[in-house]
């Protein structure tokens, strides 16, 4: 049709391209975007109660109220197949059914509470799902059935590759608008929002967040059927897309945002009209900034643009870029490992040390032993320790650096650790990296390792002095050697305490600074600006040949850093990748935010959280929830072979931090409201992991996890794999994105020598171009899930994007 429309003289064009819009209701809906994503003439489309993600609706036991329309071809497989389920087998399958949807009800009631549905979502919805589930079950029709049928009838529709998700991302970013009705029981409202909020980032990316919008018809209630306020507000989409017409009646497009706003288009029709829109920066500077770039000026600390003179609504790719390059002052320490004070002196500053802290941060809020001595060093590298010198004392970037011992230039590893932890921590990863030929680097982060010390707690032992000049070896003042050796020797609350302070300055609003993970990636920025001037780097295509590689907290930096810097040629998070908004809505946000709780708990004293709060309920609540939650994800376990172990020790893990910090009064909200201060468009996805992830392809990536870690849950992590694996393989890269989970002997959240083990040799692989026996075995994935042993003792699971793609 398009193409005869393209040959007659009374249709407009633009370049020789016929103006068409698309619009289709149901299955003419379904056929839209279907048609949509696969001709780019269609400059605009609006499919109306038809979106849906079909492999989702067969997952969630939703898939009735769809088949039962197509009901003939299935019934004749199951003719074909000799009959199903009968008797009480089919009546214990329509219970379990029935259960299972109640459980998805209550992960979603947010969302229904939010459009004002729920009563009939758990009531008339609920009642036709489950009447078109029983006949069809009767008939013997169930999801291998439907599996079945649609592989033959629909092929590659369940695999995704055809289903509503895929064609959103391959029509973006040109206009959509999605018209649903809030109770249909055919296209379900949380299936459908899942897939808005999946997709946006399609338009996002390209800076057209405003052309995706989706409207949800609420009131008067309705069902699988259209209505006037739909039709209009379809009507006035296409008007302004096609026609170009902004005017009183299609303004309101423009006003929508990504949380949604109510909406009565119709005098007694109303709904909510959701915008993809969610951009910090305005619509005419992020047009001219690329997916790195956007990441980076949502990064660059504040109080840095303050002295530059900058807001970070104005950036622009010139500010951004002077930013980016300023040239680095690097001051190398005369001694890379001295030697310390007499043992009975380090003592002395040790306690000393810890009782300031503990009066800082409020006594021992999470009692763990020191780490004991600096690690040994390789003598038969060459070392190299420095500093990057910032405007303020808390931007010196402390620096250690190994590499073999000669002329020629190397590929660069930067190294980072976790909380807690420090760069001399990373001391044997840099042994073992140097030694196979990299320029290994690492850095203290923010408030850790050396820049932990603070004058407040110690000003002999401080990095400063009170100018805010570096300082080590000075007469009246500790050396360099007693200060790591101090570090060394303090207990975790000791070694946190200006970290905690420095997190919860900023959730209260005290500072500009954002400690946590942000600040840290930016100088992560500053460390590639030098490493670029130094002339034992090897360069390859106009780019250093940089990786990075980080534990925890230096994972999560390491995914940022190389989301908004493209001079990371590869990255390998280990223990890290997560995605906060989904584990924050799971109830499950509890692990990770008691390793930031000063700031959590100073916040919900704020706003007074604990008065008002039924702790014992709302644990019992989350308690449940989790346990519902985990029955959604129960395939997955059973192929890791890992569902005892999260059922059981994680949940136990899970359960008693979310106890630990309820009775602190710290809950949903207070975390919502605390990330919202201290990292900004973290919760709104802008900078969480699957932005992050996005924004690195289709460049090599590496995410190591735990298979039962509680911090960051296999489950979003493979939620995010699978969401962002199109990102690589729509440009043909898909095996440059890996996932390994580490299954036997089950782990929580710690490093273990196969993740290490995995990262080492997948930065070989990319930087080095090294194929080798110990490289090779990262080549594929796991075949069907097969576990693989990267290590004698240890093994997992390797997920390959390209592999799952096809």
């Amino acid at each position: 049709v398009v193409d005869y429309l393209a040959s007659r003289d009374d249709v407009s064009k633009e370049q020789d391209t016929p103006v068409v819009g698309l619009m289709g209701v149901s299955l003419g809906g379904m056929i839209t975007q279907l048609v949509a994503a696969g001709d780019v003439r269609i400059k605009a489309a609006a499919p109306m109660i038809s979106m849906q993600c079909f492999g989702l609706q067969r997952a969630w036991k939703m898939w009735a109220p769809r088949v039962r329309t197509l009901q003939v071809p299935f019934r004749a497989v199951v003719e074909a197949q000799g009959g199903g389920v009968q008797g009480q087998d089919a009546d214990a399958e329509i219970e379990n059914a029935n259960a299972f949807r109640k459980l998805r009800i209550d992960l979603n009631d947010e969302l229904f509470d939010k459009l004002g549905i729920r009563d009939q979502i758990e009531g008339a919805r609920e009642d036709f799902i489950r009447e078109d589930d029983r006949f069809m079950r009767e008939l013997g029709v169930d999801e291998a059935v439907c599996k079945t049928v649609y592989k033959r009838m629909n092929p590659h529709l369940l695999d995704g590759t055809l289903d509503g998700p895929c064609l959103m991302r391959c029509i973006a970013p040109r206009p959509l608008l999605l018209a649903n009705a809030g109770a249909g029981q055919r296209c379900p409202v949380e299936s459908v929002y899942d897939v808005f909020q999946r997709t946006r980032d399609a338009w996002t990316d390209h800076g057209k967040g405003s052309l995706l919008h989706l409207y949800i018809a609420t009131s008067p209630i309705l069902h699988h059927n259209t209505r006037e306020d739909m039709n209009l507000v379809i009507n006035q989409f296409l008007r302004r897309h096609l026609m170009g017409q902004e005017d009183e009646e299609t303004n309101f497009l423009a006003t929508t945002r990504a949380d949604g706003v109510p909406l009565e288009p119709v005098p007694g029709q109303s709904g909510w009209l959701f915008s993809g829109k969610a951009q910090p920066l305005e619509e005419a500077d992020k047009d001219e900034l690329s997916l790195q770039d956007k990441l980076l000026a949502m990064l660059v600390p504040g109080d840095l643009l303050q002295r530059r003179g900058l807001t970070r609504e104005k950036l622009n790719r010139e500010n951004l870029k002077r930013l980016k390059s300023e040239p680095p002052s690097f001051e190398r320490a005369a001694d890379t490992f001295p030697s310390p004070s007499k043992h009975s002196e380090l003592c002395l500053m040790v306690r000393d040390f810890e009782e300031k802290a503990a009066a800082l941060s409020g006594g021992s809020f999470n009692a763990e032993p020191g780490e004991g001595e600096v690690p040994a060093a390789d003598s038969g590298l060459q070392w190299e320790r420095g500093y990057l010198k910032g405007d303020a004392p808390h931007e010196h970037v402390p620096l250690l650096m190994a590499k073999q011992r000669g002329p020629g230039k190397k590929p660069v590893a930067i190294l980072l650790h976790g909380t807690g932890s420090c760069k001399e921590k990373m001391i044997p990863h840099l042994n073992t990296y140097a030694q196979l030929g990299f320029l290994a680097v690492s850095m203290d982060n923010r408030y850790l390792g050396e820049r932990a010390m603070a004058r407040e707690l110690d000003p002999d032992l401080a990095l400063v002095t009170a100018d805010g000049s570096l300082k080590w070896g000075m007469e009246g003042s500790a050396s360099l050697a007693d200060r790591l050796a101090v570090w060394a020797r303090l207990s975790r609350p000791a070694r946190l305490a200006s970290y905690q302070m420095a997190m919860r300055r900023s959730a209260m609003g005290e500072s500009q600074e954002h400690p946590f993970v942000y600040d840290s990636a930016w100088d992560v920025v500053r460390v590639l600006n030098y490493l670029c001037t130094r002339d034992d780097v090897l360069w390859q295509d106009d780019h250093p040949m940089v990786g990075c590689m980080g534990i925890s907290l230096g994972g999560m930096i390491t995914q940022l850093a190389a989301g908004c810097d493209v001079r990371i040629r590869a990255a390998a998070p280990v223990i890290s990748v997560q995605c906060f908004d989904l584990q924050r809505a799971w109830k499950m946000w509890a692990p990770r935010v008691k390793t930031l709780q000063v700031a959590f708990k100073a916040k919900a004293d704020q706003m007074g959280v604990l008065a008002r709060g039924d702790t014992k309920a709302d644990i019992k609540r989350a308690k449940d929830f989790r346990k519902l939650r985990l029955s959604l994800s129960s395939d997955l376990f059973d192929s890791l072979g890992i569902r005892d172990q999260v059922e059981g020790a994680r949940e136990e893990l899970i359960e008693a931090d979310d106890r630990f910090m309820r009775e602190l009064g710290v809950n949903e909200d207070v975390v919502k409201a605390t990330y919202d201060i201290m990292n900004p468009l973290l919760l709104d996805g802008a900078l969480d992991g699957p932005a992050a992830l996005q924004a690195i392809a289709p460049r090599p990536l590496l995410m190591a996890n735990a298979g039962a870690g509680q911090r960051c849950p296999i489950e979003s992590v493979v939620d995010i794999f699978d969401s962002s694996k199109d990102a690589w393989t729509t440009s043909g890269c898909g095996n440059h994105l890996n996932l390994y989970v580490a299954t036997q002997p089950m782990i929580h959240h710690a490093g273990r020598e196969d993740f290490l083990f995995a990262a080492l040799h997948f930065l070989r692989t990319h930087l080095m171009g090294v194929r080798d026996s110990s490289t090779s075995s990262l080549s594929r994935g796991s075949p069907g899930g097969t576990p693989v042993t990267l290590v004698p003792g240890l093994s997992g699971v390797l997920f390959n994007a390209e592999e799952e793609d096809n």
